[in-house]
């Protein structure tokens, strides 16, 4: 597990907003790559989201969460990261994942 410093200051912005999206999501996407807690990860991720619907990070890591999910028959698992995929190899990286996981070879590709 992590321990690092902007760990906490991420859950200090949250405890003072509780919907702060940046804090939110970069909080769940660490806690997601560390392994921790999926089900409070998705949850962070999905305020973060709905309070930036237009930000391809929180479509990642909304996308990135149902993944470690499981959930990845959601249309917004694989919608979500296909946002941004060609400016940013990390949702590259996990649409392919996703893609991968569904099984769908025809929609796997490199960027």
């Amino acid at each position: 597990m992590e321990t690092c410093q902007g760990r906490g200051l991420l859950q200090e912005a949250l405890e003072i907003q509780p919907q702060q999206p940046v804090a939110a999501n970069n909080l769940a996407y660490r806690m997601l790559e560390n392994g921790e807690n999926v089900d409070v990860a998705l949850t962070l991720a999905q305020t973060a989201r709905r309070t930036m619907p237009n930000s391809p990070a929180t479509a990642d890591t909304l996308a990135w969460a149902y993944y470690y999910k499981g959930a990845t028959d959601s249309p917004a698992t694989a919608g979500g990261c296909d946002q941004d995929r060609t400016k940013q190899r990390r949702n590259a990286y996990h649409l392919g994942m996703v893609y991968s996981k569904l099984g769908t070879r025809a929609m796997q590709r490199s960027t």
